[in-house]
């Protein structure tokens, strides 16, 4: 017998009976789980020392509110409607790059670091004047010199037709200057994005007690929503009102 034929006789329907079964009863623990300091720390050191193995002097990492777990993986936030940088140097020295609604945000930062206003990443008729250009305003705030940067979007890519190093999932008037000012001061940048979500060493790939349990609190409040949708589904019920089963304590849908 073929392995096909195995698996057909296997799942063969007659192999299968459909019971009546009592409703899963659900405990939910609704103390919300705050990720420690020290687990924060402890991401922070991972990101230096993988840098160190890297050989990466500065890592420039992106977000928006689509694309926002790296930088909150460190900042414990994510940039709401606007762009935002985060920068991690090798001395451990970090800074945020934010926008005019996300500025006040920065003091809130998980990991200590220094707020730069970037008026160009606030949102659409907000003001955006400013006497310096963002080339200006990421010159002065960091030393690009002889620096070989690391610049992390959110994807990792793995076409092995393509010099993967070279492709940025970053807006392009970022990448423009960043690779301008590694130009100007004889620095390098490379796509690092695999040091953070990369299957084979990616540090975010590893979670400590802590940061189980912190996710484990998530995927239990997904998981009861939707039981609880599943269990008002009747003739006539829409879509739209077995949403509101899906939403609880304010938290956004996985």
């Amino acid at each position: 017998m073929t392995h096909l034929e195995k698996l057909k006789e296997k799942y063969n329907i007659k192999n299968f009976s459909l019971t009546n079964v009592q409703i899963p009863e659900t405990t939910f623990n609704d103390e919300t789980v705050v990720l420690s300091d020290e687990t924060l720390r402890e991401r922070k050191e991972k990101l230096l020392n993988k840098m160190k193995e890297k050989g990466l002097d500065l890592v420039i990492i992106y977000a928006d509110k689509e694309h926002g777990s790296n930088f909150e993986y460190f900042t414990g936030f994510i940039p709401r409607f606007e762009e935002a940088l985060l920068a991690i140097e090798l001395s451990g020295s970090a800074k945020l790059f934010l926008g005019n609604e996300n500025l006040r945000l920065a003091r809130f930062s998980r990991i200590k670091a220094e707020a730069v206003h970037i008026p160009h990443f606030s949102l659409p008729n907000q003001p955006m004047a400013n006497e310096k250009s963002f080339k200006e305003l990421m010159r002065e705030a960091l030393d690009f010199t002889n620096k070989k940067i690391g610049v992390a979007g959110w994807k990792v890519f793995t076409s092995s037709h393509d010099n993967n190093e070279q492709f940025y999932d970053v807006p392009y008037f970022i990448v423009e200057t960043l690779k301008e000012l590694a130009q100007e001061y004889s620095a390098s940048i490379v796509n690092c994005a695999n040091i953070l979500n990369g299957e084979k060493e990616g540090i975010r790939t590893i979670n400590n007690a802590d940061e189980i349990r912190y996710y484990e609190f998530g995927s239990s409040l997904a998981s009861d929503c939707v039981l609880d949708a599943m269990n008002h589904i009747e003739l006539g019920k829409t879509e739209t009102e077995l949403g509101t089963y899906l939403s609880r304590f304010g938290q956004p849908h996985s």
